[in-house]
């Protein structure tokens, strides 16, 4: 399967050649939205209900008759109708009817009417202003992507730290030579260490000694999370999100699917902290770009409690977990990492390790979860997010007694972490 990268650079290049084609021919560009039009003559009303549907439009997809849902997925190929079933909630009454009907391979007899609906969904599909904006949007974000000398940058201290971590030579003398050369860094580690969070009764005066106290996973981690805060410390994000906020909810993300994978200690060998403080990374650049339209997105998103990556898509073409991976390989990150960051939202789609996408992306939803709840929120933005069925099954794979109690437990878990990090970020103001 073709990375979020892979697919964006054809389709920009699809796209140029179609341009110069129609200039060469001095013809007029067509009058059907970008994202439409690229499917013109190849796809049914049906299918382009079901394989562009976004934000409002996607919910109102689901919110039609479970039987003309039916009669729309016997119109699709095995593959998309395994697709359309892993991007639904995990917890939608939806689910067993269509998974039943998919399962079987039931085909339910041609229904004009049914298809009359899919016709209408089509035609508001055309009319939302964001849609017909969306082809622009997506190429002006990929030439910002493809223009890599402008991009940011990862922290040079941060870069040798995850050189470090990933180099099986390396040794805890060398993570300490590294990190000392910072003084900043070293001074706000030491902070950290002896904080409550940690709760230590002697105090660590050196670096060598959180090392050996704390382990070289942990100290890398922490040392990682404190010199990429400089990649959310930008004015321009003023409005949607506060830098404070947005690399907080990162770092307490990284914390918390790091204490999941407790348990799975091959996880967190592949970077999963890391993972979960770069998962929303590629905010920065939507945020940079269309500061006031993200915005706008980002109000919606909580007003009609939508999924923020969904409403993403349906105004820029691009969510900020496929810039994410952009950014990531940009770094030249382990593909973990890049995966797990790219898919967070749709582990189904992740060419490897689709299990470390779903913890990142139960991470998130415990994050949320457990903010929205608080008696105060002012330290965090709480944006909706949701499970899909897709995170539901690779989690059920590693948590088999997953179930709605025991996901309440792991929300009460997450608020307790996202507590003493409250502490340690006291610490760093």
């Amino acid at each position: 399967m073709k990375s979020h990268r892979q697919k964006a650079a054809e389709m920009e290049k699809e796209r140029d050649e179609g341009t110069e084609t129609s200039r060469d021919a001095g013809e007029a560009m067509p009058e059907t939205p970008y994202v439409l039009s690229r499917q013109a003559g190849t796809l049914t009303p049906i299918q382009v209900c079901f394989s562009e549907a976004r934000g409002k439009i996607f919910r109102r997809l689901l919110d039609m008759d479970p039987q003309v849902l039916l009669v729309g997925l016997s119109r699709l190929p095995r593959e998309k109708q395994r697709e359309f079933l892993d991007r639904l909630p995990f917890d939608s009454p939806l689910v067993p009817i269509l998974e039943e009907a998919v399962e079987s391979q039931s085909s339910p007899a041609p229904d004009r009417i049914a298809e009359k609906d899919f016709e209408t969904l089509q035609y508001y599909m055309e009319l939302e202003e964001s849609l017909d904006t969306r082809g622009k949007n997506q190429e002006r974000i990929l030439s910002t992507l493809n223009r890599t000398n402008e991009l940011p940058t990862l922290p040079s201290v941060a870069n040798h730290v995850l050189m470090i971590a990933s180099n099986p030579d390396a040794s805890a003398s060398d993570l300490t030579e590294v990190i000392m050369n910072d003084p900043s860094l070293t001074s706000k580690l030491l902070k950290i260490v002896n904080s409550a969070f940690y709760g230590f009764a002697q105090k660590i005066a050196t670096v060598k000694q959180a090392v050996v106290l704390l382990g070289t996973g942990e100290v890398v981690a922490i040392s990682f999370g404190l010199s990429t805060a400089k990649l959310f410390d930008a004015a321009h994000l003023k409005g949607a999100y506060s830098p404070k906020t947005l690399w907080r909810h990162s770092m307490c993300t990284g914390l918390i699917a790091e204490k999941l994978c407790k348990q799975f200690p091959e996880f967190r060998k592949l970077g999963v902290f890391t993972a979960g403080l770069l998962h929303d990374l590629g905010k920065i650049i939507l945020i940079d770009l269309f500061p006031e339209s993200y915005g706008q997105a980002h109000k919606e998103a909580t007003k009609h409690e939508l999924p923020l990556f969904e409403l993403e898509e349906e105004r820029f073409g691009l969510n900020h977990a496929m810039i994410g991976e952009f950014l990531a390989a940009n770094w030249n990150l382990p593909e973990p990492i890049i995966h797990a960051i790219a898919f967070h939202h749709q582990p189904f789609a992740a060419p490897t390790h689709p299990q470390l996408a779903a913890i990142i992306g139960l991470a998130d939803y415990l994050f949320h979860e457990a903010t929205a709840r608080a008696e105060t929120t002012e330290e965090f933005t709480v944006v909706p997010t949701e499970l899909t069925t897709s995170h539901w099954t690779f989690l059920r794979s590693l948590f088999p007694g997953l179930n709605a109690e025991a996901l309440e437990g792991m929300v009460r878990d997450a608020r307790e972490t996202i507590k003493h990090s409250r502490e340690m970020f006291a610490i760093l103001d």
